[in-house]
């Protein structure tokens, strides 16, 4: 074998000044080449040059490891005596600046001009309270008082008045804390006066309320935009959701009223986002004249089923593409629904339950992303894991990239189980993210490492890696896990640690 020779720079100590060491290079032979290429023979003093090599290779490699560990911290010695020269430079020019030769009585001058005149900050001070925007949101709560003079409104009416005034021409955001029936309350008078401007409305839920005195504005709603409604059992509805009817730029409905079948004139092609309380499939009916919303929320109680009755068609929404379950039990039947462009799946869970919490979708599916939250226990669980029967719906879910879990109960290793590949079952496929903050951990950390190297592995083309793994702590690690860990994140692990 030959030896070439290569050069690397040496450095002197005293002077700085640069020497050409020379390091010899084990490179391979033509005859070894051609060795390599055919199944000839070696003679015999190639033979016996090739047991030299092997016996000698590892105390070579032995010495030359200790070489370049060696190397390495020189490297780090003279990347850090650059730093500090640079350092020391910066300093230097901060120093010799002419500005801190300046007279104390020059450099006080300076400091005064940046300061502000009284005048300028009052011109500031009235530009901003004289800004539209700074008056657009009201939020009114009215009490009543039985028998109270009608003086006592005068004041509340004039500063309401005023505060509408500043506003000008910009739209309004209104937020009405009703605590009595007030219907001819002169506030509502002015409400509806100004109904033409409001592009938010938030009215309440209270069950001694009445909004009755809104029905006067009836066709005024010309630029609301945002429609919140709470409606106590007992309440008629029909009268002040169809206050609403002509409402050409409402988008997005939140009601809460108990029987929202009855909510007729509310103009639902129109809508792109709904938000809908609901006690039973009857409930979601509604649906069927909101077929153009792109962005849905049930908030179901207590025993709600989200499926429909047999003999029922399926609810068709094709633009729906963000679904958020408030559930109290685990009933999810999509055959009832058609949605077929749906990316983005929320699950609430607020009752913890015996049978598994979570179940397989029965129908094919375009989701991206996922959140499963579980709310705290008021008791304890006997199931071994916070989320039974999540493998089912992950296997589900196969164009999934982007998942987000939050639990009041702790995860336990089953819980990360569900998310290794196995042999016989590849669970999201297309994972990229994963969004761990809203978690505690049950388990010993290192079994989350194997499933984050797991999914880093480059051999797999079934799998797609694991980008992001969002953490509320650092992982409690010892030994080879921490080192493994430290290279995952070497690698192009990107880890964000913090609050979900």
């Amino acid at each position: 074998m030959s030896s070439n020779i290569v050069t690397f720079p040496d450095i002197c100590s005293t002077r700085g000044s640069f020497t050409m060491r020379r390091i010899s290079s084990d490179a391979r032979t033509p005859r070894i080449s051609e060795l390599l290429r055919c199944n000839d023979v070696p003679s015999d003093s190639e033979l016996s040059e090739f047991r030299d090599i092997i016996q000698q290779g590892p105390g070579r490699i032995a010495n030359l490891d200790q070489k370049i560990a060696h190397t390495k911290e020189l490297l780090e010695a003279l990347i850090n005596h650059r730093n500090v020269v640079e350092a020391n430079i910066e300093d230097a020019k901060v120093l010799s600046s002419p500005v801190r030769r300046l007279p104390p009585d020059v450099l006080r001058s300076i400091a005064l001009e940046t300061i502000p005149s009284p005048s300028e900050i009052m011109s500031i001070i009235m530009t901003i309270v004289g800004s539209p925007e700074l008056w657009s949101s009201v939020l009114l709560k009215i009490t009543y008082r039985p028998n109270a003079p009608l003086s006592s409104f005068c004041r509340p009416l004039f500063l309401l008045v005023l505060h509408l005034e500043r506003s000008r021409n910009v739209p309004l955001t209104f937020r009405l804390l009703n605590t009595t029936r007030t219907a001819e309350h002169p506030f509502l008078s002015l409400i509806s006066a100004r109904a033409s401007s409001i592009k938010n409305l938030y009215l309440p839920s209270n069950p001694d309320c009445s909004l009755e005195g809104l029905a006067c504005s009836r066709g005024s709603w010309n630029s609301l935009h945002h429609l919140k409604i709470g409606l106590a059992s007992d309440t008629r509805i029909e009268r002040i959701f169809d206050s609403f009817e002509y409402a050409p730029n409402l988008r997005v409905l939140e009601a809460s009223a108990k029987k929202p079948e009855e909510i007729l004139l509310i103009p639902w092609v129109q809508l792109t986002q709904l938000s809908l309380r609901a006690s039973n499939a009857l409930d979601l009916e509604v649906l069927r004249r909101a077929k153009n919303i792109k962005s849905l929320e049930i908030i179901g109680e207590r025993d709600f089923r989200m499926s429909l009755s047999e003999g029922y068609e399926a609810i068709s929404l094709p633009f729906l593409t963000s679904l958020t379950l408030w559930l109290e039990a685990v009933s999810m039947d999509f055959l009832s629904f058609f949605i077929p462009s749906l990316t983005d799946l929320f699950l609430i869970y607020a009752l913890m339950v015996e049978k598994p919490l979570f179940s397989r979708l029965n129908t094919p599916n375009v989701i991206t992303t996922l959140k499963l939250t579980r709310s705290q226990l008021d008791f304890v669980s006997t199931e071994p894991c916070a989320f039974p029967g999540l493998s089912s719906l992950l296997n589900s879910v196969p164009h999934l990239r982007h998942l987000v879990i939050a639990s009041g109960k702790a995860l336990s290793s089953d819980d990360i189980c569900t998310l290794i590949p196995s042999p016989a079952q590849t669970p999201l496929p297309r994972l990229k993210t994963l969004d761990l903050r809203g978690c505690k951990f049950e388990f010993h950390h290192s079994e989350l490492v194997d499933m984050v190297n797991i999914r880093r592995q480059e051999n797999n083309p079934d799998i797609d890696r694991l980008e992001t793994i969002y953490l509320s702590a650092p992982l409690s690690l010892n030994g080879l896990y921490r080192r493994l860990w430290k290279s995952l994140r070497d690698g192009g692990l990107k880890v964000v640690y913090g609050n979900l």
